[in-house]
């Protein structure tokens, strides 16, 4: 929670059981940047659009070959239902 266009410079001081240790040298200077969230970047929205594709096409495919499939089986049943009649 840094705040935008303030410099900071950063130290590090070690702690373990026996203390703290000495702060280390200060890092070259930073200038805070505002950083917009990964769900606001273009990529995102990209990969949110390709997946979104991708199960559309997955669920019409699947209804075609569903219905093709119950297509082939009324067939099936006919045709068996009008040998049955022939052997009659």
């Amino acid at each position: 929670m840094l705040r935008e266009g303030v410099t900071y410079d950063f130290r590090v001081i070690g702690v373990n059981d026996y203390g703290y240790g000495s702060p280390s040298a200060p890092s070259p200077s930073i200038s805070a940047q505002k950083v917009s969230p990964f769900y606001e970047e273009w990529w995102f929205l990209v990969v949110i659009a390709l997946v979104g594709l991708i199960f559309i096409l997955l669920l019409v495919f699947i209804l075609i070959i569903r219905g093709q499939s119950k297509k082939y089986t009324k067939k099936a049943d006919s045709g068996r239902q009008h040998r049955e009649l022939l052997h009659v």
